[in-house]
């Protein structure tokens, strides 16, 4: 709008400023209720268990800030991040696949592909282990008795020593159950059990 036009309109001819605030504390309750919740029963027991628990909470912005270092990721949970863009074949496979409604005829479709000879060559990563894991995590009542113990297999260690591009630490591969409980005991036990290493929670 012109200046000519705004005046037209009834608006003054310069051109107006916005004054626009970035990322603001927005101003959802009155100050009082700062007062108020300084005085709830449940704030005062968070505010004394903190207080209580003061080398606990050092613990764990320790376990925060401890550095991790990560293998290359080839694992398909990890390299689905970093394979790229799909190819015109994967793009035509998923499609396809996506375009199927029950489990039973995805997995249908997913095994036929893999002996089909005319996607000789062509099956990727993304054709082959991603849907399988989608599979076990999803519906695992569809696999074949075959791939229902490689599914179980891979269950099991994921939860005891971790994948090929688990970070590893000095309590074992992060991102495993048994490594969880072993970081929890650790840092709720009393200090003098404690050695020097620092766990680290998945």
């Amino acid at each position: 709008m012109t200046a000519d036009q705004r005046e037209e309109a009834g608006y003054p001819r310069a051109k107006p400023v916005f004054k626009i605030k970035l990322n603001g504390i927005p101003k959802v309750a009155p100050m009082m209720a700062n007062v108020e919740l300084s005085n709830d029963e449940t704030f005062i027991a968070r505010q004394n268990f903190l207080k209580r628990n003061q080398k606990l909470i050092d613990d764990c912005v320790k376990v925060v800030d401890a550095k991790v270092v990560y293998d290359e990721p080839t694992h398909p949970d990890m390299a689905i991040y970093s394979l790229g863009f799909m190819n015109a074949f994967e793009t035509s496979w998923c499609q396809g696949f996506n375009a199927i409604y029950s489990w039973e005829e995805k997995y249908k479709y997913f095994c036929e592909s893999k002996v089909n000879p005319k996607y000789e060559g062509q099956l990727t990563m993304r054709t082959t282990e991603i849907p399988f894991y989608m599979f076990g995590r999803n519906a695992p009542h569809v696999f074949s008795e075959e791939h229902q113990l490689i599914w179980e297999n891979y269950v099991h260690l994921r939860k005891t020593v971790g994948l090929a591009n688990s970070p590893k630490t000095s309590s074992g591969a992060l991102h495993t159950l048994v490594n969880l409980q072993n970081q929890v005991k650790y840092l709720f036990s009393p200090d003098e059990l404690k050695d020097n290493k620092t766990p680290i929670i998945s």
